[in-house]
């Protein structure tokens, strides 16, 4: 029982600490990022950089999950778990982040995945995809990785007001796969 007792109070410690920080308010002149995935639980990592130069600078900005889908296809404590096994490995369902809005903002978002079972072994790829656009201070944006199907795309909207969405002029880039972790 003490033992139990430990290992609860070890894992409770690690998945607070590991959890994202909540929403700050944005600071003047910043914009907001908010990096979601959908339509399939694999893992999405998102860079993101403020270069003028395309390609350039491009540093990891969020590792994300669409947990809701992971919350409908398995049993809650077992969804529980994977939820605090990505925690760890810093992935989470959503990630806010302020950027400055003082010039454009690349984004690139890609999945990688590789899931060996005794029978089979799956394993591919989606993307990258790089969008360059021009935020706006004070908004925020969504930036949404979907899967669908064998296919997968991603999209920036202006999300400042939640009731009207708002597609992003965001100009397509050809970048190399940065590293994915």
């Amino acid at each position: 029982m003490e033992v139990e007792k430990q290992l609860f109070s070890s894992i409770l410690l690690v998945t607070l600490v590991l959890l994202p920080a909540t929403a700050q308010e944005p600071q003047p002149g910043t914009a907001t990022l908010l990096f979601k995935s959908t339509g399939d639980a694999k893992d999405v990592v998102f860079h993101t950089s403020t270069s003028t130069q395309p390609c350039d600078g491009l540093t990891r900005a969020a590792g994300v999950y669409d947990a809701e889908l992971l919350k409908q296809k398995l049993l809650p404590f077992v969804a529980r778990m994977v939820e605090k096994t990505h925690a760890a490995l810093k992935f989470y369902p959503q990630v806010e982040v302020q950027m400055n809005a003082d010039g454009p903002v690349q984004v690139l978002g890609q999945s990688n995945w590789h899931s060996p079972t005794p029978q089979v072994t799956t394993a591919g790829q989606c993307g990258p995809f790089t969008q360059q656009f021009q935020p706006q201070p004070e908004h925020k944006y969504l930036v949404q990785f979907k899967f669908a199907g064998h296919l997968c795309s991603q999209s920036i909207q202006d999300i400042t007001d939640p009731d009207a969405p708002a597609p992003v002029d965001a100009r397509s880039l050809e970048c190399k796969r940065p590293d994915f972790r």
